[in-house]
């Protein structure tokens, strides 16, 4: 069986590289033919893994798999995951958390668990309606600031000075990212219109942006052509 070492360096090759950037062609590689999934009470197997990866790719940009807490007990993997990306209906950040267990046979998975501190009905209507599941991983307004900071830090696509963004910036920064007018924003945070446009035209300046988009491309430069 793996060490602890070789079971971070497999999962990360499933998680960082295959799943990230949906690359379907190597799921042989990765599960035996026969693997099993479970998910809340619920089973799947590779031509559902399969339809999933698809449904990432058609309904997750610049998504992001954040590996942390990994154990090896005997012949199973187990570790707890954060997903982030960002929608391409409307650009909003989004994250959800799971706890994933390999069962490892062969150097592949021949059988895995997946469990969601979300609620969802079930592995396949997730995949088949991924889109309509996004509203479920919306970010509470307690994790707003520090979660954009660690969106940063994760997709490593600029490094940001913790200094750079005040917490009332970066909670500012999240409504409009998210789509939110200034009135909208204002309203949100029980601020004036004026003070919420000053706000965001601070941001912009920092990161040398003068449009809404421009500043999602400065922050998620993957995230594609977003309005």
């Amino acid at each position: 069986m793996y060490t602890l070492t070789e079971a971070k360096q497999f999962v990360d090759e499933v998680i960082s590289n295959v799943w990230q950037n949906g690359l379907i062609d190597r799921i042989p590689e990765i599960y035996t033919e026969d693997v099993i999934g479970h998910f809340q009470e619920k089973e799947f197997y590779l031509v559902h893994i399969k339809a999933r990866m698809k449904s990432l790719n058609d309904h997750a940009l610049a998504r992001q798999f954040v590996v942390q807490d990994l154990v090896v007990i005997n012949d199973l993997i187990i570790f707890r995951m954060r997903q982030i990306w960002l929608s391409p209906v409307d650009g909003g950040l989004c994250e959800s958390i799971l706890v994933g267990i390999y069962r490892i046979r062969d150097k592949k998975i021949c059988e895995l668990w997946i469990m969601s501190d979300q609620e969802m009905d079930s592995y396949n209507e997730t995949s088949e309606n991924l889109t309509e599941n996004v509203d479920r991983f919306q970010v509470t307004k307690r994790e707003k600031a520090s979660f954009l900071q660690q969106m940063t830090d994760y997709l490593n696509f600029k490094k940001v000075d913790s200094t750079k963004l005040s917490s009332v910036e970066m909670e500012c920064l999240y409504y409009y990212l998210n789509g939110y007018t200034a009135k909208e924003v204002s309203k949100a945070m029980g601020i004036s219109h004026r003070t919420v446009e000053s706000y965001i035209s601070n941001i912009k300046q920092k990161y040398h942006c003068s449009t809404r988009r421009e500043l999602r491309l400065a922050l998620f430069p993957n995230a594609g052509n977003l309005d």
